[in-house]
């Protein structure tokens, strides 16, 4: 939509990309939810993926809108999206770096390489960090070299508190608290 002044990244699935009004939006969060199993990792790697090849991705999205404005005779929202397709363009010429902190420590590499993504430690590094407030700080220090910061999965991160509880014990809100630091990303954003 030209009329959307934030850019976005589509998603592999085209029904997950009109859902979304477009994608996920640059400089924002998104949190996926979903039971074990539902494809949330999958949708960080499509993500990936077209995060990676953006140039690429963003082309091919508005050419088919662009071919069809121009086979409607509206000329001019078709020289618009040019115009905006050309700036989306400047902006990430060589696609986007990724970070992906994969707390569960399973993260498939071998099948995201399968996918096309592009698994060399420039373009995707991944660290296995599980503890809320090392993944927060971390997060903070990295907003000025990756474009894009993954976490997989949240709800397996546990706040310092939690990793010195002993076996069977529980301590309620602790992970709750520790998310709660997220907002200094949120103010680097």
């Amino acid at each position: 939509d030209e009329t959307d002044p934030v850019d976005r990244i589509p998603f592999v699935s085209p029904m997950l990309t009109w859902a979304s009004t477009g994608g996920m939006p640059i400089g924002h969060i998104g949190r996926w939810y979903g039971p074990e199993g539902s494809g949330k990792s999958l949708v960080n790697w499509g993500l990936t993926y077209c995060a990676q090849n953006y140039p690429r991705v963003m082309s091919e999205w508005y050419e088919i809108e662009i071919k069809f404005w121009e086979a409607q005779g509206q000329k001019l929202k078709a020289t618009v999206l040019k115009r905006r397709l050309k700036n989306v363009l400047k902006r990430f010429p060589d696609g986007m770096s990724v970070l992906l902190f994969d707390t569960e420590q399973r993260a498939q590499l071998d099948f995201a390489a399968k996918l096309g993504v592009n698994m060399h430690k420039d373009h995707c590094l991944i660290l296995e960090e599980n503890i809320i407030e090392e993944i927060i700080e971390e997060m903070v220090a990295a907003l000025d070299a990756y474009h894009v910061i993954i976490i997989d999965s949240a709800s397996n991160a546990q706040s310092y508190a939690e990793a010195n509880l002993e076996p069977g014990e529980y301590e309620r809100g602790t992970a709750a608290a520790a998310w709660k630091r997220l907002r200094k990303v949120r103010k680097r954003l």
